[in-house]
């Protein structure tokens, strides 16, 4: 996997290379962030193809086909 360049977005593809498929909420209590700082951070990761979304119940993972 490629560097990721800013922190909270390393930590939050860290996070889930090591935990696998998670939500949203299990994300940001693990690494304490607030909502609308980790939603902005999964909203950047997720325009840039680093994670993506699974269809209901909502999960990010990595992405391991990026564009």
């Amino acid at each position: 996997m490629t560097e990721i360049k800013e922190k909270t977005e390393q930590k939050i593809a860290d996070y889930l290379e090591e935990n696998g498929p998670s939500i949203l909420g299990e994300v940001l209590r693990a690494l304490k962030l607030s909502y609308s700082n980790g939603k902005k951070h999964i909203n950047n990761m997720l325009t840039k193809g680093i994670v993506k979304q699974s269809a209901p119940p909502l999960q990010l993972e990595l992405n391991t086909d990026p564009k």
